[in-house]
């Protein structure tokens, strides 16, 4: 008996649901969760500066033995720019001249290791002039360079051959056979070449200073550690590393390849091809092409009459004033403004700001911000993991980005925008509209000029989608929703298409035509 009474309980309660529901209206479904944005990736280490070599002009001392306990070491013996320590003998100098006539020929200069400046001079003669201060704590050896020590000059029918300046060495030791020296010598050597200035040059060096002003021939340096100054010079090429070159007012073409060397350019009435790394890159005022390679050191670049290059890496570039531009680097911030002509801007993992630009602009950052404005024509923008700005386009307008927020102000022609994960802002814009976006909310007000006859389309999910229009202009619209609704100050019929759907549709004429679609979101039409 109490199972027959449980069971037709249990059967009673079942029915009873059953009647109830089909009075109750059905729950409206769930919105599903909107996806998780994916995470910026990180940004690359910049790799660490080579060291600088250790020059050989002067060699080191042997070291002090170290003494028994009880007792004071004595003092090793030290450089002569350390008198107290040395023993009592002074540094020797030698004085060397000669001229020769340079009759059209090329002047090639051969040195080791020296301070090296060059000068003009009236005539057709040259001269060249060599200063050597030098110690020892072996006083053979110090004879030996009063005896040997010269420079020889190989007059041929179009090369004028300058060489010599090396110390004698007699020491046969483990040492010499390894690193080519003494470790008992010390020297330093000043020369001065005054040669014709419409001579050609070719100057080679090693571990030491290069200074030349006032040639007009053609000029090429060579130099393995050290500075190297020009000026007021006619074609130059130089190679130079573990020091800063300086170069200004070259009358032709430059070409400079520097290795973690400071690098600064002004004033070349030609084309410029110039090169560094982890070391500054300053250009400017170049009245033709420029090509400009630098990594992991910061890039400036200011007045290209010409086509301007750049290219960088892990430090920042500012390029200012060129007629056109093509600029690829990583990991840099990039700051660009004005451009004449058509510019193509790539970095990553850095902000991005360009003004400016007279022609087509095309830009890409991924995982990096993007500033843009005062442009006079098209705009394609390519990102990611970051905001995109971009006001003043007297052109049309794409950009293609994922996980960035986009604001776009002030856009004469037609805009197209594809995102994701954030939100959309578009204000002032003179043509047609097209939006793409995923979980990100859309927002477009302002339109004028042809926007307000032309076709748009604008959809979102997981996000709301707000329109205003003017008040004084028709629009025929077709807005669909789910899962959330349709607010308008239009009229137009709403048709409830399922229990989480919604389509909001106007045939009005003589105006704009907008389709919107917000999926898992909500549409709000206003005038304004």
């Amino acid at each position: 008996m109490k199972v027959r009474a449980l069971a037709g309980a249990v059967l009673a309660i079942s029915l009873s649901g059953v009647l109830g529901a089909a009075q109750v209206a059905p729950v409206s479904p769930v919105s599903p969760v909107s996806p998780v944005a994916p995470v910026s990736p990180v940004s690359p280490v910049a790799p660490v500066s080579p060291v600088s070599p250790v020059s050989t002009v002067s060699t080191v001392s042997p070291v002090s033995p170290v003494s028994p306990l009880g007792s004071v070491a004595p003092v090793g013996p030290a450089w002569p720019n350390n008198p107290g320590l040395l023993e009592q003998r002074a540094t020797r100098t030698k004085h060397i001249a000669r001229t020769f006539p340079v009759n059209g020929r090329e002047v090639r200069l051969d040195g080791r290791a020296m301070e090296l400046r060059v000068e003009p001079t009236d005539g057709d003669q040259a001269t060249i002039e060599v200063d050597l201060e030098y110690w020892s704590r072996s006083e053979e050896w110090m004879d030996l360079v009063d005896e040997e020590f010269d420079i020889e000059v190989n007059e041929r029918s179009r090369v004028i051959e300058i060489s010599g300046g090396r110390m004698p060495d007699r020491n046969e030791s483990w040492w010499r056979r390894v690193f080519g020296g003494n470790r008992e010598i010390s020297w330093s050597m000043d020369v001065v070449l005054r040669v014709p200035a419409d001579t050609a040059l070719r100057l080679e060096n090693r571990y030491g200073n290069i200074e030349v002003d006032g040639i007009s021939g053609d000029l090429e340096i060579d130099n393995a550690s050290g500075e190297v100054t020009v000026s007021n010079a006619g074609n130059t090429t130089i190679a130079n590393s573990y020091g800063p070159i300086d170069v200004d007012e070259i009358d032709g073409e430059l070409h400079v390849r520097g290795s973690s060397a400071e690098l600064r350019v002004n004033g070349v009435r030609g084309n410029a091809d110039v090169e560094t790394s982890y070391a500054e890159l300053i250009v400017d005022n170049i009245e033709g092409q420029l090509r400009a390679v630098a990594s992991s050191g910061t890039v400036r670049v200011n007045n290209v009459s010409g086509f301007a290059e750049v290219t960088n890496s892990y430090a920042p570039v500012e390029v200012h004033d060129v007629a056109e531009l093509r600029l690829g680097s990583s990991s840099s911030e990039v700051t660009v403004t004005g451009v004449r002509g058509p510019a193509s801007v790539t970095t990553s993992y850095a902000s991005m700001v360009v003004e400016n630009v007279q022609g087509v602009l095309e830009v890409e950052n991924p995982s990096g911000s993007v500033t843009v404005s005062d442009i006079e024509a098209d705009v394609t923008v390519r990102n990611s993991y970051a905001p995109v700005r971009v006001s003043g386009i007297a052109g049309d307008l794409a950009v293609d980005s994922s996980s960035s927020a986009v604001t776009a102000r002030d856009i004469a022609g037609d805009v197209e925008i594809s995102t994701s994960y954030a939100g959309t802002d578009v204000q002032q814009v003179g043509g047609a509209i097209r939006i793409r976006n995923q979980s990100g909310r859309v927002t477009v007000a302002g339109l004028f000029g042809a926007a307000l006859t032309a076709e748009h389309s604008i959809e979102t999910s997981y996000a709301n989608i707000d329109v205003e229009w003017p008040d004084s202009t028709p629009l025929a619209f077709d807005a669909k929703c789910t899962y959330g609704r349709i607010r308008s100050d239009f009229e137009g019929r709403l048709e409830e298409q399922s229990s989480s759907s919604r389509r909001f549709t106007s045939d009005a004429s003589g105006g704009g035509r907008m389709t919107i679609v917000a999926t898992n979101g909500s549409i709000t039409l206003e005038r304004s």
